[in-house]
């Protein structure tokens, strides 16, 4: 697994454990396995090796459930500089849109959306690829019960009984008593469904937060970019961007406009393009290596015909497609198939 994560998921582990009266070294120990990356606080940490420190923290404890506690017990201040941005958005509908804009700081693998359902709900949905289901159970566990009580932290002291989730889905199996969950999220929870999300209120994301400060909000977001770039040493918006064209390419819905990327991603059109413009890049350049990615991983495979190719990348006809592929990589879409089929 080539994803990485920041290692502030080991300092909520070492705080839960704290908590279950086991101090770093006994744990360490326990693990009896290299542990010389820990030691470089500013290095980041292969997912695999997070969620090993995780299982091995359950079987220590002998609770299994350890994510969804550590996420009822968590504070603002784990979650670092994010914690600061948080703080002064304007209501917890930015905040969550931000959250979505930079989780790939805290974690590589995690892709998260938050979309209004238009009948009074919204839906926050997290998938975590690549990943065991069970084994990666604690951290999804983790960030939706952090999401709970962070939002309840974050809001004015009279609306915090307003923070409350309509239902929670797991695609994991559960770790612990239905009631146990139930009690936590205050709210009916299922387990092995199609996705893992929340559903929420829209008047739940309206919420505002105690006493935010714009300028200050701006300050933050743009440490945080900057902390981006040196983590990942990649343009996080450029990448997040992609990935959201190309899941509402193989969902078979278009490609969205920008203005509607932009609203996803919490900004107007004009910043939208922006910070794009910074990054060296245009929404039109994005989702056309989208559009081009996708194409050649589709004629890849002998089954997807190129009626079905045309529909899912959105253009009019199968000329249309010929034309473009054509412009795009010197030859028409049959040649390439071939020639790959040929090499393979």
């Amino acid at each position: 697994m080539n994803n990485t994560a920041s290692q502030l998921y080991l300092h909520i582990l070492f705080q839960t454990l704290k908590r279950h009266g086991i101090d770093k070294q006994l744990f360490l120990n326990y693990c009896n396995c290299d542990t010389s990356a820990i030691t470089h606080k500013k290095s980041r940490l292969p997912i695999g090796d997070v969620l090993l420190y995780w299982e091995k923290a359950a079987e220590l404890t002998q609770c299994k459930s350890l994510g969804l506690e550590a996420g009822i017990h968590l504070h603002p201040s784990d979650y670092g500089i994010m914690s600061h941005v948080w703080m002064n958005c304007k209501n917890l509908r930015e905040a969550a849109q931000l959250t979505i804009h930079y989780k790939h700081l805290m974690n590589k693998a995690f892709h998260s959306e938050f979309n209004s359902l238009g009948n009074g709900d919204s839906t926050f949905y997290l998938d975590f690829s690549n990943a065991p289901l069970q084994q990666s159970s604690a951290l999804v566990e983790l960030d939706f019960a952090s999401i709970l009580h962070l939002g309840r932290f974050l809001t004015e002291r009279s609306h915090k009984h307003k923070v409350q989730f309509k239902e929670v889905h797991f695609k994991h199996q559960p770790n612990a008593a239905l009631t146990f969950y139930e009690e936590s999220f205050a709210c009916p929870v299922k387990f092995g469904q199609t996705r893992n999300q929340i559903i929420c209120r829209d008047k739940v994301m309206d919420l505002p937060i105690h006493a935010p400060n714009n300028d200050l909000r701006n300050i933050m977001v743009k440490m945080v970019d900057k902390l981006v770039t040196k983590e990942l040493g990649t343009s996080l918006l450029a990448d997040s961007v992609s990935s959201y064209i190309g899941k509402k390419l193989s969902l078979g819905r278009g490609i969205p406009e920008a203005e509607i990327t932009a609203k996803h991603f919490g900004y107007s059109l004009s910043t939208f393009k922006r910070h794009l413009q910074n990054e060296g890049t245009t929404y039109l350049e994005l989702y056309n290596q989208v559009r081009k990615d996708i194409a050649q991983q589709m004629l890849q495979q002998k089954d997807n015909s190129l009626c079905e190719i045309t529909y899912i990348l959105g253009f009019a006809n199968a000329s249309a497609f010929h034309r473009a592929f054509k412009r795009w990589f010197d030859q028409t879409p049959k040649q390439y198939r071939a020639q790959f089929i040929k090499d393979n």
